[in-house]
């Protein structure tokens, strides 16, 4: 006989608002139950169907129609039915629809525990089922301090009073102070989850606590013949041994316990460590892809982002799992709900080299030994990728750029002063690291280099001293730190490509890269940012278009600040920075926003900063750079005028002589395509940078 479909059905019952929270008004669906197939009262109800090989384990919609209730009191429906109608079809025709969960998810108080909602008929092992937390790929999990909570000392009592523990060996008392202060709530727990909360007195008789997880099962075991070790580290087991108590207990009993025991020791990540978690631990979070959880910024639109060497996620991290805020408190961060998960590619030798060079600059360059350079709260290796964990920001600066406009910010040219001034001084940190720093052994002055620095390495924040919030450095993924003696000395050849902003010794042959790298990429960083003050998303448009030209290396419209010039007898090339940019200066000056802190802040940029080393000229180093910004910062702060006054000043087109340079190979074959240069020129000081 065929097997008729089942109907599911709710009541709806709205809570004061009229509406219940999880419930569509005016629709009705009819479910295949979940549970079991019908009774025989209920076969004889319905009509029979052809689906009887249909699976009963899920739960799939099969029909959906308009439905207008009328209800009194609680939002009871008024049920009207004449006798002919079988009392199948008055109860689909009365049905009101839930949403995809048939159970809303736990409550939680202000630090992340639940509240408990349970009564005197539920076993333990319900309210733990019933108070679960749920992680990626659907894994439920219990952290340590939900285990607490649930398994309270009334709650252990009370299951204990229960038939199955009569056989208890030991005192009851003495179960509770074991299970509560002795290290057994996380086995209990898991015994609990599979049926075998009575043995936990055998665990205890032998002293196997929480710290023999998790077991791993003997090597080369047959399934109808499972054997499990404790864990090596399991302080409690003495040593690792079989667990002689599972002897007796089935192929299926002892699958249960080994695969259950992942969701009572989910991962816990403590600020700064680094951990290696087992392809089964669970990672306590969620992607954030609920309404609300959809901050465009960091990854735009998105939830996650692949780059060039691996993908950021937004992630939800389970409060109890992670001791984050106390540190983003200290840096005075605002948010401490949403993280940044950066995952690498691969896991081969160059990408673990990466991963591993990130992480020790990340350690030594911080929000802690600067405000404006990102922390790095943790990381860890699991199923052989590696992974970085970071506060979430709302936006890249490219991402804060689109979105955010000057005009009526208040003080937004302070504020601006303020993050150029912390940007410049985390450069500063990075090339001149303070000695407590570097390893506590090295008698030898170390120097940094950021080498990537773009506005999709900025990092925009959320600050509780700030309503503007701050502009973070980030991404140190191509960073270095070399001895004195080899800190100029790095070929070109071997400098990251930073599109845009790259300076010109990376395409000239020969030439070295330095800590000079960083400032030529943080000028046009700050050109930009000063372009967006003065006239918001257009104007960093306008200046795009302008100082567009065609990359002689790539053949492609370019937006690098400098161009290569062939000179006219063809017997070498010269590079300066563009016309176009120069003139770029000049328009700035010359509007009436433009603030005598914009003034000195654009000719710091353009005398000091975007300079093409030769042998006459090259970039101050960050040292002085950084007492300059803060200087001018802090003259913003006590005269209002400096910051906010605008006027106007004729500015005079710097004379461009443009260096000598001797150019890449791979850029001969674009020779046709060169503009040709006529006049004098400088020797180029790039080899010696």
């Amino acid at each position: 006989m065929a097997l008729p479909p089942v109907y599911q059905l709710q009541v709806d019952l709205p809570d004061d608002s009229g509406t219940h929270p999880w419930t569509k008004p005016g629709k009705t669906t009819c479910l295949r139950s979940a549970q079991s197939p019908p009774s025989e009262v209920d076969r004889e109800s319905v009509d029979n169907t052809d689906e009887a090989s249909e699976s009963w384990d899920s739960a799939t919609p099969i029909e959906e129609v308009d439905l207008e209730t009328r209800c009194y009191g609680k939002g009871l429906p008024s049920i009207e039915f004449e006798n002919s109608d079988a009392l199948a079809d008055v109860l689909i025709e009365h049905a009101t629809i839930g949403t995809e969960e048939d159970d809303p998810e736990p409550r939680f108080d202000d630090d992340g525990l639940p509240i408990i909602e349970d009564d005197n008929n539920d076993t333990l092992a319900d309210v733990l089922r019933n108070h679960a937390v749920m992680g990626i790929e659907e894994r439920r999990f219990w952290p340590i301090e939900f285990l607490y909570r649930i398994i309270s000392r009334e709650r252990l009592l009370a299951e204990l009073k229960r038939d199955p523990y009569q056989s208890l060996r030991i005192e009851k008392h003495d179960v509770v102070v074991a299970i509560l202060n002795g290290g057994y709530v996380r086995l209990f727990a898991l015994l609990l989850l599979i049926d075998k909360g009575h043995e936990i007195d055998q665990f205890i008789t032998q002293g196997l606590s929480d710290s023999i997880l998790p077991v791993k099962r003997q090597p080369k075991c047959k399934a109808s013949k499972i054997r499990f070790m404790a864990n090596e580290n399991g302080q409690d087991a003495g040593r690792p041994g079989e667990l002689q108590l599972m002897y007796k207990w089935t192929p299926r009993e002892k699958e249960d316990f080994e695969e259950r025991q992942w969701s009572v020791i989910p991962a816990r990540l403590r600020f700064p460590k680094h951990y290696k978690f087992e392809p089964k631990t669970i990672l306590p979070w969620k992607v954030a892809t609920q309404p609300g959880d959809s901050d465009e910024g960091l990854l735009g639109s998105q939830f996650e982002r692949q780059g060039a060497y691996g993908t950021v996620t937004k992630v939800i991290i389970d409060p109890c799992s992670h001791d984050f805020c106390p540190k983003l408190k200290e840096i005075k961060l605002e948010e401490c709900r949403a993280f940044a998960v950066k995952r690498l590619n691969q896991s081969n030798i160059e990408e673990r080299g990466k991963f591993y060079n990130e992480k020790s600059q990340l350690r030594l360059f911080d929000g802690v030994a600067h405000r404006h350079l990102v922390t790095l709260l943790a990381s860890f290796e699991h199923k052989d990728h590696y992974h970085l964990i970071f506060p979430w920001a709302d936006y890249s600066l490219e991402a804060y750029w689109e979105r955010e406009r000057p005009e009526g910010k208040e003080r937004i040219v302070l504020w601006v002063a303020k993050q150029m001034a912390g940007l410049m001084a985390a450069v500063d940190t990075i090339h001149n690291p303070p000695s407590h720093s570097l390893q506590p052994n090295s008698m030898e002055k170390k120097y940094g280099r950021h080498s990537d620095i773009k506005p999709d390495n900025i990092l925009w924040f959320r600050t509780t001293d700030d309503q503007h919030g701050i502009l973070v450095l980030a991404d140190l993924g191509l960073s270095a730190l070399n001895r004195e003696v080899s800190r100029s000395n790095i070929p070109s050849e071997k400098a990251p490509r930073v599109p845009g902003y790259r300076p010109p010794e990376c395409d000239i042959d020969g030439a070295m890269v330095s800590r000079a790298f960083d400032i030529w990429t943080l000028a046009c960083l700050f050109t930009e940012l000063l372009t967006w003050l003065l006239g918001g998303r257009e104007l960093l448009d306008e200046f795009e278009r302008v100082r567009k030209s065609q990359d002689y290396l790539e053949g492609v419209n370019s937006l690098l600040f400098f161009q290569l010039m062939e000179k006219e007898d063809r017997s070498g090339h010269v590079v300066q920075v563009k016309k176009s940019v120069s003139e770029w200066f000049v328009k700035l000056h010359g509007l009436k926003t433009c603030t005598q802190f914009i003034h000195d802040a654009l000719d710091i940029i353009e005398d000091e900063m975007l300079v093409v080393i030769s042998e006459e000229r090259t970039r101050t180093r960050s040292t002085p750079l950084r007492r300059k910004f803060e200087k001018m910062y802090q003259k913003c702060v006590v005269d209002a005028a400096y910051e906010t006054k605008g006027l106007a000043r004729h500015h005079t087109l710097r004379q461009i002589i443009p260096v000598e340079a001797k150019v890449k190979k791979d850029a001969l074959t674009l020779n046709g395509k060169l503009s040709s240069y006529r006049g004098a020129w400088s020797r180029s000081g790039l080899a010696r940078s």
